[in-house]
């Protein structure tokens, strides 16, 4: 048996399966809105910002800040207040009290004036050749001229403790021949009195300069690297942009 289908029923069948896979696709489809660019520079900006704000902090807190006390009344600037040649012999004097510590170390003594000099360490020994400054005559203080000093019959730690004063190792000072030119010079080697001085009072030894502009002057009695010694015409030349000074300064402060 044939079946006869019409055209007109084909046709309707097409158009009834068509229309509803249209219809489907329709309702499954998902519209997508394009980005926002405004939302994302928002974005892009609060999060360089969190960023830079973070990087400020980060930096504010491993920032340390330097000592720019002003000078006492007994001291002066060991890089404004002297010219260039009481400047090298400053230099010259920090740089000897290394040597001097390390003859202590080997020889169980602080040098004299002479045994410097024939070790060649200036300024203790002139360099003829390079005619920059007047000769300095220089000299060690005798222990008993440093009440501060271990040498000292009247020495007292205790006392020293008290008073908050550092010991002193050794001094020596230097007598120039034109005060125009060149100061006069005291170099003291002091310590905490904490420690042992046959030992950790040289790991801790600190050189002090106290310096003298006057054309005649003459040494007190007693010697002690303390604002007394304003009265006979000396300053302290004070290096404020070494680290060891600013922790000095600061410990003496407290």
């Amino acid at each position: 048996m044939r079946l006869s289908v019409s055209s007109s029923v084909l046709k309707n069948l097409f158009q009834k399966f068509f229309s509803s896979n249209v219809k489907d696709t329709d309702e499954n489809t998902v519209l997508v809105q394009p980005a926002n660019h405004r939302k994302e520079v928002l974005w892009l900006s609060l999060t360089t910002l969190l960023i830079v704000v973070v990087w400020a902090l980060l930096v504010a807190g491993r920032q340390r800040t330097l000592d720019t006390r002003s000078l006492k009344p007994w001291q002066i600037s060991a890089i404004q207040d002297l010219n260039t040649v009481e400047q090298a012999v400053y230099s010259e004097l920090r740089a000897a009290s290394t040597e001097i510590t390390a003859f202590y170390e080997e020889e169980g003594r602080w040098p004299d004036v002479q045994e410097l000099e024939a070790l060649y360490i200036p300024p203790f020994a002139d360099d003829l050749s390079l005619n920059t400054r007047p000769p300095i005559q220089w000299l060690r203080i005798q222990d008993s001229q440093l009440p501060h000093s271990p040498g000292n019959p009247a020495f007292s730690k205790e006392h020293l403790i008290e008073e908050g004063a550092r010991v002193t190792l050794v001094a020596y000072a230097g007598n120039s021949s034109a005060s125009d030119k060149a100061l006069h010079f005291l170099l003291f080697l002091t310590a905490d009195p904490l420690g042992e001085f046959d030992e950790t009072a040289l790991l801790d030894a600190t050189p002090e300069i106290w310096v003298n502009a006057q054309e005649r002057f003459a040494l007190p009695d007693q010697l002690v690297p303390e604002p007394s010694l304003a009265e006979f015409g000396f300053q302290e030349a004070a290096a404020h942009d070494g680290g060891h000074e600013r922790k000095r300064l600061k410990e003496g402060a407290k």
